[in-house]
């Protein structure tokens, strides 16, 4: 493969603006070197290969839980936080760890809290940031790790785990700059979607809040579930699922790994897809929250796990077909059927942990928009949780993002000032 391409400095130029008004002037961030031989690097090849374009990573360290794109510029480019990596590996823990099985829901729904903490802290919604952050630690007896730890998962052995935490998500974000191909068409994915809502548990059985779901949809062409907008998700997974079989393949051979086993290629995949819809949702909650009052904002949010499900079923239908093509293309053997197998053997064993997150996070959303508690009666209750239990430097270390971030604000608002000062 030829060496990289400098990066274009006008993009260079016009990224920084972008950067610094959506992270903050305080949050550090670079552009990823593309001459270094990393295993990033050797999936950003594979990204160049598909988009016929070098693509630039803005590599940001630590801030805000996310990452996103910029269109149409000459370069793709994604900013990619080691925030969102945490965070997506907390996910992953929370789906496998049998430690946590029981607290699973709790586990879930504190994490979801503390994620959307910290993206309110981005928007400068100081009150609702802190409020997040003290229901999410109030009456905690259990820790999910989730700060601190991407030392630990650079240096881990290369694995389907590894390849699946560092690219799926990264690969997701290119996958925004491949041209719309038109399929999945717009009829199979608008009766995808209205199965999906109707199975909601929520709106299973009953027909007029369906209805004003299906008058929403059909009435707003920026809705994130028309077609087009739903489709360029699909497409967005179905390259990142791709990216990280044929990348597993690679570094797992140069690292002197052998060959990815297929179940657990499956497991991980399926793991990440479920963690990268965790962290969607807890920002579109997060912006929801700043509309509580419209009643189209819960309406929206409501309808969200339809579109998360729409997206899982395509994945899971396109994880056997690029299995089984990689592996016609090795040894001239269809084994399409026993992947399929696969898929859904797998898919069945991890659904029950899945739906217990996804319970987690309906807890979560509920506790953020109902009002739970003053102000001043959730800062005091978590003052006295400090006095009474020994978790107080667990509290501080797994919220260290949030009070680093905070602190950078210089908060005007009394209840994150608050905040800070007892966690810091």
């Amino acid at each position: 493969m030829s060496e990289p391409a400098p990066t274009d400095p006008r993009v260079l130029r016009l990224v920084a603006g972008e950067v610094s008004r959506r992270l903050g002037d305080n949050v550090r961030w670079g552009v990823y070197d593309r001459s270094r031989r990393t295993p990033l690097n050797a999936v950003l090849d594979l990204v160049s290969e598909r988009v016929v374009r070098d693509p630039v990573l803005i590599w940001v360290d630590g801030g805000y839980p996310d990452v996103f794109t910029f269109p149409g510029l000459p370069s793709p480019v994604a900013v990619w936080s080691t925030r969102h990596l945490e965070i997506a590996s907390a996910v992953r823990n929370l789906v496998v760890g049998e430690a946590f099985s029981n607290q699973r829901r709790e586990l879930s729904a504190r994490t979801m809290l503390s994620v959307m903490a910290e993206l309110c802290l981005r928007a400068g919604h100081e009150r609702e940031a802190a409020r997040l952050l003290l229901l999410s630690v109030r009456g905690q007896d259990w820790f999910l790790p989730h700060s601190g730890i991407v030392m630990d998962l650079d240096v881990a052995s290369i694995d389907e785990a590894y390849v699946a935490i560092w690219c799926f998500a990264l690969a997701h974000e290119f996958g925004h700059h491949l041209e719309d191909g038109g399929s999945p068409d717009d009829r199979t994915l608008h009766r995808m979607v209205l199965d999906a809502v109707q199975a909601m548990p929520a709106i299973e059985g009953d027909p007029e809040l369906f209805a004003r779901v299906v008058a929403d949809l059909q009435g707003d062409a920026a809705h994130p579930l028309r077609a087009e907008h739903l489709r360029a998700e699909v497409a967005a997974d179905l390259f990142a699922t791709e990216t990280v079989i044929v990348a597993s393949h690679e570094l797992m051979s140069a690292s002197g790994g052998g060959r990815p086993r297929d179940g657990r290629l499956i497991a991980e995949i399926v793991i990440a897809h479920t963690a990268l819809s965790f962290i969607q949702r807890c920002r579109a909650v997060a912006e929801a929250l700043n509309t509580r009052d419209d009643p189209l904002t819960w309406l929206r949010v409501l309808q969200m796990p339809a579109g998360s499900a729409v997206r899982s079923d395509f994945t899971q239908w396109y994880l056997a077909r690029a299995l089984a093509g990689l592996t016609v293309g090795e040894s001239g053997s269809d084994n399409s059927r026993s992947l399929e197998a696969a898929v859904e053997s797998v898919v069945g064993q991890l659904s029950p942990a899945v739906d217990v997150i996804d319970g987690g996070m309906a807890d979560a959303m509920s506790t953020a928009i109902s009002p739970q508690a003053s102000d001043s009666e959730l800062l005091r209750d978590v003052r006295a949780e400090y006095r009474q239990t020994g978790h107080y430097s667990l509290l501080r270390t797994e919220n260290r993002n949030f009070i680093a971030l905070a602190q950078a604000l210089k908060p005007s608002e009394p209840l994150l000032s608050a905040v800070v000062e007892l966690l810091s």
